[in-house]
């Protein structure tokens, strides 16, 4: 899976924190829609490569 932002986001939508915007093929791959919470799990990488697991919680502010 693959994750990015960006500072340009379509006219007219506007992210506010703890917000996000996803594709439809997200949104139906996850059965999810706008205002349902999404939560993002990721691995952070440590010393010696170690690697531990994170998460965040979003509201799925749009769908495009």
């Amino acid at each position: 899976s693959f994750v990015s932002a960006s500072t340009h986001i379509q006219p007219g939508i506007q992210l506010n924190k703890g917000e996000i915007l996803i594709n439809s093929w997200l949104a139906e791959d996850l059965h999810v829609k706008e205002g349902d919470s999404l939560r993002l799990r990721y691995f952070v990488s440590g010393k010696g490569r170690s690697l531990t697991e994170d998460s965040c919680s979003f509201c799925i502010k749009s769908i495009k």
